[in-house]
């Protein structure tokens, strides 16, 4: 059987230097010596650009229209997709073509 080695002390000094007693981030910062900037920009209202207004871009159901509009798509029916592909020949067909059924 093997025996266990014991664990080896790791050496850890900034989360050794917290005391126990903290009972709010506050206080961790205090401890820590962690100093915030001042302008932090917290609490202050942020403000929208004047060039964010929505009421001058289109909706967005018009974009898609517009793109829709630029490359239309045909319809093909189920019926017309059945007609083509019976009138084609298969790969197998063609390549038996020489041969007499």
């Amino acid at each position: 059987m093997e025996k266990c080695r014991p664990l080896e002390k790791i050496d850890t000094p900034n989360l050794n230097s917290i005391p126990n007693d903290i009972a709010s981030t506050d206080e961790i910062d205090l401890r820590c010596s962690y100093q915030p900037r001042q302008d932090s920009g917290r609490g202050e209202r942020a403000e929208v650009p004047a060039s964010s207004d929505r009421r001058k871009f289109p909706p967005i159901l018009e974009l898609i229209r517009a793109k829709t509009q630029l490359a239309p798509r045909e319809r093909i029916s189920h019926s017309r997709v059945q007609i083509q592909s019976a009138s084609s020949p298969t790969r197998s067909e063609s390549s038996r073509s020489g041969i007499p059924k």
